[in-house]
């Protein structure tokens, strides 16, 4: 909390916790960003990576997991200010429909802004139900557009879709060669 890491967050193994894996909050900054090629995941409520007015440079998951019951990862009035590379999984939890169970792959909320684009090559958000959005970005702004060449899934609770925009600005585009089942705006 409001302190700054000039290096980078690297996972190989795994880090488990009942609410939040991973939480930066308060004006912390982690300069290098995470590089997850393990497993990052809230058990019981939460998130797998929380970021809370803060930044970082990039999110990269290559190869790894990061889950969590309301959202794998969830970033909140934070920068991004490297993009992020999903070539692994960033997958909720399905507990059914426990309290405030969101059922998120990855959200930007809250006038966050992701500079450097998303490109997911793996898996994004589940197929389980109940399922709000593989990929939310809501009062935020994405630049450098979104790559998906992987799966982003899609539920049935709620607001289905694969990936939902609200009263955000995403530049650069939206290209998918891969499965996006829908994009809601």
């Amino acid at each position: 909390s409001g302190g700054a890491i000039n290096g980078r967050l690297l996972n190989a193994g795994t880090v488990t916790a009942r609410s939040t894996g991973v939480f930066f909050t308060s004006g912390a900054n982690l300069q290098g960003g995470i590089t997850n090629t393990g497993v990052i995941q809230a058990s019981n409520t939460g998130y797998g990576i929380l970021m809370t007015a803060s930044g970082m440079g990039s999110l990269q998951n290559l190869g790894g997991t990061i889950s969590g019951p309301v959202a794998a990862v969830q970033v909140f009035n934070s920068t991004i200010t490297g993009g992020i590379n999903n070539t692994g999984a960033m997958t909720p939890i399905n507990l059914g429909t426990a309290t405030g169970a969101a059922h998120l792959g990855y959200t930007a909320s809250g006038g966050s802004m992701v500079s450097g684009g998303f490109t997911n090559a793996g898996q994004l958000g589940s197929t389980q139900s109940p399922n709000l959005a593989a990929l939310l970005i809501a009062g935020s702004t994405l630049t450098g557009g979104l790559v998906n060449t992987g799966t982003i899934g899609i539920g049935s609770y709620a607001i289905p879709s694969g990936m939902l925009v609200a009263q955000s600005q995403i530049s650069g585009g939206v290209a998918s060669s891969g499965s996006l089942a829908n994009i809601k705006v």
